[in-house]
């Protein structure tokens, strides 16, 4: 009987919950897919649809790369950034893991500390990811 590798979910929910301890400012956080499928969030405000957010955030880096390309810009999309009355929503793809990384963070954060705060996790998230889709095949 072959193991069926599992997705380590908790390991994922640290990694997501480290977040505001590691950035002040940062009020939530959520990973999926590229295709836009909800893997796991953590610390979202109540009544937060994951599916609909997973969709709309791959979403906006698609069209941030779209836009960058259309506007003759190289190099990759290394985020986007949403800026509301409220505060900041940063989008960012996970390399090689064919996953983004969601977070929200209050108005005044400090949008350098975001962003390597974000590169940070993405490299654990990236292991973790990785790992599962090769035992299962998926890459």
């Amino acid at each position: 009987m072959s193991e069926v590798a599992l997705l380590d979910f908790g390991e994922i929910q640290n990694i997501l919950a480290s977040l505001p301890n590691d950035c002040p400012g940062i009020s939530g956080s959520a990973v999926l897919t590229k295709d836009g499928l909800p893997v796991t969030s953590a610390i979202l405000p109540e009544g937060v649809d994951e599916a609909m957010l997973a969709a709309i955030s791959a979403s906006i880096l698609t069209s941030g790369r779209l836009a960058a390309d259309e506007l003759k810009h190289r190099g990759g999309v290394q985020r986007v950034v949403v800026e509301t009355g409220d505060g900041v929503i940063v989008v960012s793809g996970i390399p090689d893991a064919e996953a983004v990384l969601t977070v929200t963070a209050a108005k005044d954060v400090k949008l350098g500390l975001v962003f390597l705060t974000m590169e940070k996790a993405s490299r654990k998230l990236k292991v973790q990811l990785t790992k599962f889709m090769a035992e299962t095949n998926r890459i």
